[in-house]
């Protein structure tokens, strides 16, 4: 790991503990962070647009095992990625309490034997 990423990864968890995320939660902050990361395909996180963002959270929201704390982490890890460290441009352009609010989980259904 070089400097410059080991600089991030540092900065990142002392902005997510700022940012009072519980400590048993931070690993999992971290984690989803790696996986959009490695979505990005070797491309600049500055470069992240806002439709980057609106999609892959979309794609994250359909995924059937995924709860709606999970959710709900996935979409606070970016916030604060995108607000605080990666400040872009169109942060205030995305409502990230309404996409946090909205997240559900789905009930389970029960098959009927046939």
């Amino acid at each position: 790991m070089t400097d410059s990423i080991s600089r991030f990864w540092d900065k990142y968890i002392t902005t997510i503990a700022d940012n009072k995320v519980p400590e048993g939660a931070r690993r999992w902050y971290v984690r989803h962070l790696e996986i959009y990361i490695n979505t990005r395909n070797g491309r600049r996180l500055a470069t992240t647009t806002r439709e980057d963002v609106e999609v892959y959270i979309d794609e994250i929201g359909r995924k059937e095992n995924m709860t709606a704390w999970q959710y709900r982490q996935v979409v606070d890890s970016l916030c604060i990625l995108f607000s605080e460290i990666v400040k872009v441009s169109w942060f205030d352009e995305l409502d990230w309490q309404q996409m946090m609010d909205d997240a559900r989980d789905l009930p389970e259904h029960r098959t009927p034997m046939s």
